[in-house]
């Protein structure tokens, strides 16, 4: 043992630990596959062959993995593991403590795939290193494969880190494999779902790899990621129903982690759910088809079984031309907006345009010319891609697609900046926005509305009570019907500063006194005989003050600056050494 190593010498001493429970299980494996010898002739043996499928598999905090291990120690076949191997961190030591003492006991037997929790760990090194050549070229993760006569395909769905659209490195290495591996029954599997019931929004940058598979006549595709159970009907690239040539797809996330939640509506080619029971996928793989049978875990009662046949892939694989003509591209729409489009195959014109939405299917016109009137209302406003797809007999489909705004609410203006209440200024300036594309009028003091910039800048406003108004015009050339308006006084009248007592005392120490107010609210700042302005509050002391003559002066300024230009002043002597006053 390397004990330099302590991730080497970590795996080994698990591996230790199980050696006697993998001895029982190989014992009990050789029984049964001495039974299914002695009933079945040695033509069918050789010609069907099992592969064991399930994804998410592994956490050091929960036991399900353990609980579907113990269902992978009385089965035989490959094991295809549909992503997550751990789900932690992607880090080695997740692989040795959480995967290694439970699935790790069947390593040998295992081809993976990677999930998003082994990119945790920048370029899912541990998880490469973990299975070695059993996951395929490290960085890339794509490989294959067969079981019995079947080809078996091994993709990497992270399509951030590896690419998987059409021309990408993975696509073109599947389309290559695919051509060199004619078999009649073919079968791949990755980690992130096609299509899938667990979440709102499907996962269009797969398609590539599902239209490569399609074209070649695959059979099944397996997935992960979502942790639940789920069962299609075949069907093409773009989800429609193929039952001839379509592929069917399992998701299996049951590995052993825990489960996920289900959207309200299934999608429609989605024939069997559930997201509370772990499990094994196991497919039994004959030459001219295949049967199915979800394994639950030991007390659970859930399970789903069928069957399937091998095909052909279709001799039309080539996708009609699609051309969307309406709208134009970047132009706004609103209310009801005519769409058109025009896809056309060889000789032969597509069996229909879907118009889209994102993944939103907003009109389907399946005569030509295709064209349909929409209700733009129907979704939310703001800048969408909207898309053609042309699907013609074979279920080949392209697309066209260009940028549009939707807009059918009224503009909102909001005033972000300009004065507000009382203030000095006589030259405002007033910020504003509204949505993008929009232009402006503005009004001051109920004039007219003119044509207007943010910022609107006005000058030489006399004082008293103003009211900036502010209107948007939007790209669908709807007016605001209530303009943002902002209300303010301007106050240029300096206050009035008046004395109200004088009280001094005309020896030395000499003392003074004074009050004084103004003719609004307002602070004030004094002075004695020529000292800086500072704060002052009435009523004024001074004490102490030396033999000579002083000068006390305030002045008043109001809430918003303005100050008194003609400050009161009081001048006093104090002459006498001896004596005392008050």
């Amino acid at each position: 043992m390397d004990a330099d190593n302590p991730a080497a010498y970590r795996l080994g001493e698990l591996r230790s630990r199980g050696r006697t429970r993998r001895a029982r299980t190989a014992l009990a494996l050789a029984f049964a596959g001495a039974a299914v010898a002695a009933a079945c002739p040695a033509a069918a043996r050789a010609q069907s062959a099992t592969l064991l499928a399930a994804g998410d598999v592994a956490s050091c905090t929960v036991d399900g993995d353990e609980q579907t291990a113990q269902i992978l120690d009385g089965q035989s076949g490959t094991i295809a593991v549909v992503g997550d191997v751990s789900q932690t961190d992607g880090s080695m030591a997740s692989f040795i403590d959480c995967y290694e003492p439970t699935w790790g006991r069947h390593k040998a037997r295992t081809r993976p795939a990677p999930g998003n929790h082994d990119y945790r760990t920048p370029g899912a090194a541990p998880y490469y290193e973990y299975f070695g050549a059993a996951a395929g070229p490290p960085g890339q993760g794509w490989y294959s494969y067969d079981v019995g006569a079947w080809h078996v395909v091994s993709l990497n769905s992270n399509c951030l880190f590896v690419g998987c659209g059409a021309g990408s490195p993975q696509e073109q290495w599947l389309r290559a494999d695919l051509a060199a591996h004619p078999t009649a029954c073919t079968l791949a599997y990755w980690h992130h779902p096609r299509f899938s019931s667990g979440r709102p929004l499907q996962l269009e940058e797969l398609e590539p790899l599902w239209a490569a598979l399609y074209e070649a006549g695959a059979e099944i595709v397996l997935s992960g990621h979502d942790h639940i159970y789920e069962r299609f009907a075949p069907q093409t690239p773009i989800g429609d129903p193929s039952p001839t040539y379509g592929i069917r797809e399992f998701i299996v996330g049951t590995g052993g982690f825990g489960h996920s939640g289900l959207q309200p509506v299934p999608l429609p080619l989605s024939t069997v759910r559930n997201n509370d029971t772990l499990g094994v996928l196991r497919l039994t793989l004959d030459p001219t088809g295949y049967a199915w049978t979800f394994l639950p875990v030991a007390g659970a009662t859930f399970s789903d079984s069928g069957t399937g046949v091998c095909h052909d892939g279709q001799s039309d694989v080539t996708p009609p031309i699609t051309d969307l003509t309406l709208p134009s591209p970047g132009v706004v729409v609103s209310g009801l907006q005519m769409l058109a489009a025009d896809a056309f195959d060889g000789q032969l014109d597509a069996t229909r345009v879907d118009f889209l939405i994102g993944q939103t299917v907003v009109a389907t016109d399946t005569t030509r010319p295709f064209a349909f009137q929409w209700d733009t209302t129907s979704i939310p406003d703001g800048a969408r891609v909207l898309k053609a797809r042309g699907v013609d007999a074979a279920g080949n489909a392209s697309t066209s697609a260009r940028g549009i705004v939707i807009d059918n609410a009224d503009p909102d203006t909001t005033i972000t900046k300009g004065p507000s209440g009382t203030v000095r200024t006589y030259a405002p300036a007033f910020y504003f926005r509204s949505e993008p594309g929009a232009t402006f009028t503005c009004s001051l003091d109920g004039r007219a509305f003119r044509a207007c910039a943010s910022p609107a800048v006005y000058a030489n406003l006399a004082s008293g009570r103003h009211v900036f108004r502010a209107r948007a015009l939007d790209a669908a050339g709807r007016l605001e019907p209530v303009p943002a308006a902002r209300s303010w006084t301007i106050d240029r009248r300096a206050p009035a500063t008046r004395l109200v007592l004088a009280r001094t005392t005309p020896s030395v120490p000499g003392r003074a006194t004074f009050r004084f107010a103004a003719n609004e609210r307002a602070a004030f700042r004094c002075s004695l005989d020529r000292s800086e302005w500072a704060t002052c509050a009435s009523p004024m002391r001074y004490r102490n003050l030396n033999r000579g003559v002083h000068t006390f002066v305030v002045r008043a300024v109001d809430r918003v600056g303005n100050r008194d230009k003609t400050p009161v002043r009081h001048r006093w002597t104090v002459a006498r050494i001896t004596g005392r006053g008050d």
